[in-house]
């Protein structure tokens, strides 16, 4: 899949889900998206990197899970060949809104992440959140944002909204 295709289907749906209340700016949303699938939608429809966690059901996740292998950073050492279990949901929306429902229920660790007033503090803040270990997440999710120009959609939402 194009990266092109990939934002036009995923941009209306982080629109829509910062509309509906979601925490992270369009902008931030389309570019891990694009960081955490490689532009290509997986068929369990998991595009923010979210592992199972604490396994709690939500009213976006019915507790389907799938093993995958990935790497993590650990005092600053990567580790390839991780296994972990990642979440799996029956659409692209029912994925960022439990994403949003993380940040939300979570706001001891996450509050930084919900008040951002840029995107690129609200990237800062989810590696400084410890979202993911990758120490250039946040720089990762910028240049991202910035080559894409993908800025167009946190206006559409703020004029939604």
């Amino acid at each position: 899949m194009e990266r092109s295709e990939f934002v036009a289907i995923v941009a209306p749906v982080a629109v829509k889900v910062k509309i509906d209340g979601g925490v992270l700016f369009p902008s931030v949303s389309i570019a891990q998206t694009i960081l955490e699938t490689g532009a290509n939608i997986p068929p369990y429809n998991n595009l923010t990197g979210y592992k199972v966690g604490s396994g709690r059901r939500t009213p976006y996740w019915d507790g389907r899970s799938i093993s995958r292998s990935t790497w993590e950073v650990y005092d600053g050492v990567r580790y390839d060949n991780v296994t972990a279990l990642w979440r799996v949901y029956d659409s692209i929306e029912d994925s960022l809104k439990d994403q949003a429902l993380l940040f939300l229920n979570n706001r001891s660790r996450y509050q930084r992440v919900i008040d951002a007033p840029t995107p690129a503090e609200q990237a800062r803040a989810l590696q400084a959140s410890g979202y993911a270990t990758d120490p250039q997440y946040a720089n990762k999710l910028i240049a991202i944002m910035n080559s894409g120009g993908y800025a167009k959609y946190d206006k559409e939402a703020e004029e939604g909204m």
